[in-house]
């Protein structure tokens, strides 16, 4: 089997990254995997502590087939930090596996991943293989999981270089201008949550930075007619709901996220048949906790397809 390259990029979190890794090394087939960590430079002295430890423990990782760290000279903040190291990775690599260093990872991780990238590599229809699973209420049949193109999940999701270059070919302010002024795909946006409006809002615009976020890809995954691959039990576990990263939740969020059921078996296979739930969109648009109901983005959505800006 073909194994893809793992890509993390980090700062100064240095327990949660230790968790990340101690869950990957209890993955088959971590020995035939190469890691890249991209570790960014501190800016403020409370990342002092955290980047020392991470630069005393990075050489000391063990299990892999190669570790490499890009260190950086200065800060490149959070998105040219991941850029940078994707850029580098997928020189080497045709295919990827990235992570935030906030997650952990289920014991059968890799394998999943590995087994669908090389299952739909050949597959127009599938963009991407996810390992975290959203807690909703999912319909399924006889599988073990399922294709949707409702939300993507950056959490831990694997990739071929060729297919995401694909997907994001031609795409700037334009492409999401052209969504808005169509009558029937602003509907669409709309039926899925208006926090799907405000994403194509938010691209729309000419000061848009062309930052592939999670949410942008969402929405190109859904308009592009593509499908990402999600398992029925999730294979990854988000732990920076704690406030040490960039997301604002509640308790309630914090709650689920740092308690969300990990697959624990040690291997897996894909059982079942391909399969797409109709009514897996509507459960993702109800139960989504991204969902948003406020107006003023429709509101500055007419404005902009009158008047432009």
């Amino acid at each position: 089997m073909k194994y893809a390259a793992v890509m993390i990029p980090t700062l100064c979190r240095f327990e949660h990254f230790v968790a990340l890794i101690d869950s990957l090394r209890k993955n088959k087939g971590v020995e035939h995997t190469v890691l890249y960590i991209g570790l960014d430079y501190p800016t403020k002295s409370s990342q002092w502590p955290g980047y020392r430890k991470l630069l005393e423990y990075i050489p000391s990782i063990a299990g892999f087939k190669e570790v490499h760290l890009i260190k950086r000279s200065e800060n490149y903040g959070i998105p040219k930090n991941g850029q940078d190291l994707r850029a580098i990775v997928e020189k080497e690599h045709d295919r990827v596996i990235f992570s935030e260093d906030d997650n952990v990872f289920a014991p059968n991780f890799l394998e999943y991943i590995n087994k669908g990238l090389a299952r739909y590599e050949h597959d127009g229809r599938v963009a991407m293989i996810c390992g975290y699973r959203h807690f909703y209420p999912v319909v399924f049949e006889e599988n073990n999981y399922f294709l949707q193109n409702s939300e993507f999940s950056a959490w831990g999701y694997g990739y071929w270089v060729q297919k995401r270059e694909a997907i994001m070919d031609g795409v700037d302010y334009k492409y999401f201008r052209r969504i808005i002024r169509n009558p029937r795909k602003l509907y669409q946006a709309c039926r899925r949550g208006w926090n799907h409006l405000k994403t194509i809002y938010a691209c729309s615009g000419r000061r848009w930075n062309n930052r592939m976020k999670d949410v942008v890809v969402s929405e190109l995954l859904f308009y592009k007619d593509k499908y990402v691959i999600m398992p029925k039990v999730s294979k990854v576990r988000n732990i920076g709901w704690d406030g040490s990263g960039n997301i604002d939740s509640d308790s309630y969020l914090t709650y689920e996220h740092h308690n969300q059921e990990l697959d624990q078996n040690e291997t897996f296979e894909y059982e079942g048949e391909d399969c797409h739930v109709e009514e897996n969109a509507r459960v993702y648009a109800k139960a989504s906790y991204a969902r948003d109901k406020k107006w003023h983005v429709f509101v500055r959505v007419v404005f902009r397809v009158i008047f432009g800006g």
